[in-house]
């Protein structure tokens, strides 16, 4: 079953720093992603990963964020 996808970076004031993935429709399974905040020129600090699943009408299957540290 596919769904629409977005997973996100946001800085601890919750401004979004990172879009990796939006509303991409993928097949339910196990991903792997690989994000070089080198290349993102953040400083260092508190981030929040979110992901959002949500069906075809846009209605949330699942949310979760996850707490990030980010030392240079």
């Amino acid at each position: 079953r596919k769904a629409n996808v977005s997973l996100k970076i946001y800085e601890l004031t919750g401004r979004e720093v990172i879009k990796i993935m939006e509303n991409e429709r993928l097949d339910a399974g196990i991903y792997k992603t690989l994000l070089n905040f080198g290349k993102a020129n953040l400083s260092s600090g508190i981030y929040f990963c979110r992901l959002i699943i949500q069906d075809n009408n846009y209605i949330q299957i699942f949310t979760d964020t996850k707490k990030m540290m980010y030392i240079k």
